[in-house]
């Protein structure tokens, strides 16, 4: 390693950052598009991020590329339309599943030696969520059903039974989110229906859940996202309406929730999270009246004014699609093209990206910084992206190397001689980020070091999609030449 820096000297705390330039990129694939529900992962398994579609009148991927490019559209199955539609590696094989649900019934849609085909079909939904409820190492589902909550356990077998439901009769359930929301290691439940309140479900790690707040936010409002917005360690809760303000509902710890904070001026028919300028904070995307607008979090569950960008957009997901460490929102745009909203901001020079690393489910992790690794850059942070949501993550420092597999933990490497560095989580959009600021010392111009970032992806959700030891990843290098 060439810059042996102790750790000491990146004691102190950063700066605001630079401005960032967001702008609306569009392109128009070579297949015709269709309004309808979206997600986005590396279906392909080549690294980059696809774009998963299914209409009233067509599924398909549109497969990602190294550019960011999206390709010809490849047809799925559909054998009918759906209303919710989730990614995630649902049998442990390290290939992303497409899971998705309406009245008709819920279908999972996998990749096999005669392309896509429908491998798992049962009972109806109107939204669903996955994780590994009862925590046996098989991930199972939770169906939103007219009749309420119904389990679907997973018997490791290819088999799901469903359960009696939970809760009373709800009409209209709109959302369901699988996650540790009271922060003792078991998976809760978020959900959301058009005749009631905002409700989170205590779950205990056996399959059993408990109504701990069945007033979260009010009827009418849609979840949108559960993420830590003020960064206090607890995950809240992000709701849009069409025609009245998004509003965050923050998390006290142990199901406590406060008030409602109202972002005014931003009504919402569609809304994503994840930090799009990498300083740390959540940032909100919304879009409603033919216009986009980006939000971007000042600290403390605080949001800035809003951008607003001239765009019609439907179902807009999150990653990063050149894996550069810069988070993209993408949308359909008009049912015609895609609009892409991108931090269009110059590469910081003295950042250097290489290798592959070991990508999850989201795709390669980028990572990169936000500005220029000056000396007395004290607002100097690095940025990860794809990561997958929730996980626990490591950073190394040390000498670049062009990558091994590890052969004990069989995980992608690009570090020599090697110490860590800092930690990160990452939020629900894929992206972390921490403070690394550069002292003001004359003589640390022209050294270098190279940064990798590992990952422990939460093993309840069916978000990994690693070959390595405890489904871990690695993200590209970085190396660093302070200027």
């Amino acid at each position: 390693m060439r810059l042996p820096l102790p750790l000491p000297l990146f004691a102190a705390c950063a700066a605001s950052l630079p401005a960032q330039t967001f702008q609306i990129e569009t392109q128009v694939p070579p297949s015709q598009l269709y309004s309808g529900r979206q997600a986005m992962g590396d279906v392909t398994g080549d690294g980059h991020p696809d774009l998963v579609c299914y209409s009233w009148t067509a599924a398909y991927v549109l497969p990602g590329s190294a550019t960011g490019v999206f390709g010809a559209a490849v047809p799925l199955p559909q054998p009918f339309i759906a209303t919710a539609v989730k990614l995630l590696d649902s049998n442990g094989d390290g290939v992303l599943d497409v899971w998705y649900c309406d009245h008709n019934g819920t279908a999972r849609v996998e990749s096999g030696a005669a392309g896509m085909s429908v491998t798992a079909f049962f009972g109806s939904a109107q939204t669903f969520a996955c994780g590994d409820f009862d925590e046996d190492g098989d991930l199972d589902l939770m169906l939103g059903r007219p009749d309420g909550l119904v389990q679907a356990r997973n018997d490791g077998a290819a088999g799901y039974t469903q359960l009696a439901p939970l809760g009373p009769m709800v009409m209209g359930y709109t959302r369901i989110e699988a996650l540790d929301v009271d922060g003792d290691g078991h998976l809760d439940l978020a959900t959301q229906s058009f005749a009631s309140a905002g409700q989170v479900w205590r779950g205990s790690g056996t399959g059993t859940f408990t109504l701990a707040a069945p007033n979260v936010f009010p009827p009418m409002y849609h979840l949108t996202a559960v993420a830590d917005v003020d960064a206090d360690g607890d995950l809240d809760f992000v709701a849009y309406h069409p025609t009245l303000d998004l509003m965050v509902v923050r998390n006290l710890g142990n199901c406590v929730f406060g008030p409602p904070q109202v972002q005014t001026g931003c009504p919402a028919v569609e809304a994503a999270v994840a930090d799009f300028d990498g300083d740390g904070n959540v940032d909100l995307v919304c879009a409603a009246g033919g216009q986009l607008r980006l939000l971007l979090g000042t600290g403390g569950g605080s949001f800035a004014a809003p951008l607003s960008f001239p765009v019609v957009a439907a179902g807009i997901v999150v990653g990063d699609l050149e894996g550069d460490g810069r988070a993209e929102a993408v949308m359909l745009q008009d049912y015609t093209s895609l609009a892409i909203l991108r931090d269009v901001s110059p590469a910081p020079v003295g950042l250097t990206a290489f290798g592959p690393g070991m990508p999850s489910c989201g795709g390669t992790i980028g990572i990169s910084g936000t500005t220029v690794p000056a000396v007395g850059a004290t607002n100097f942070r690095v940025t990860c992206t794809n990561v997958p949501p929730g996980s626990y993550g490591i950073v190394g420092i040390g000498d670049a190397v062009a990558g091994y597999v590890d052969p004990q933990l069989g995980l992608r490497v690009h570090l020599g001689a090697a110490a860590p560095l800092a930690t990160m989580w990452a939020d629900a959009g894929g992206t972390a980020s921490f403070a690394l600021p550069i002292p003001g010392a004359a003589p640390l111009a022209g050294l270098q070091a190279t940064l990798q970032s590992f990952w422990l992806p939460p093993p309840s959700l069916g978000s990994t999609c690693s070959p390595a030891a405890f489904d871990l990843a690695s993200s590209r290098g970085l190396t660093l030449t302070i200027q």
